[in-house]
């Protein structure tokens, strides 16, 4: 029995590393996107930066459909297991607020 909760202890553990590191690398799509910078540039932006710039962000709907439609988005999100059907509400399920 301590061995099955070690083993699901880590997997939980490893499962959140995966999720933090593609949230990560959706947010550099993003941020680098609406900054109009080539999202494949070699320099490295921290975890840290990336979200003070994600704080400041206002995305419009159709920057988030331009977003949305780049193929790497695409695949992070299905790596996520985000269903194509999920994909075309999702800006209307992140802005409950509705400003951006």
């Amino acid at each position: 029995a301590k061995t099955n909760e070690l083993t699901l202890k880590r997997e939980r553990l490893r499962n959140q590393a995966y999720f933090a590191e593609k949230m990560a690398e959706l947010l550099t799509i993003v941020v680098r996107s609406l900054a109009g910078v080539d999202h494949k540039s070699a320099e490295v932006i921290s975890v840290s930066d990336l979200l003070l710039a994600a704080a400041d962000l206002s995305i419009t709907p159709e920057d988030f459909d331009r977003i949305r439609k780049n193929p790497e988005v695409c695949t992070v999100l299905k790596e996520l297991a985000v269903s194509d059907e999920d994909m075309m509400y999702l800006f209307e399920t992140l802005d409950l607020d509705g400003d951006g």
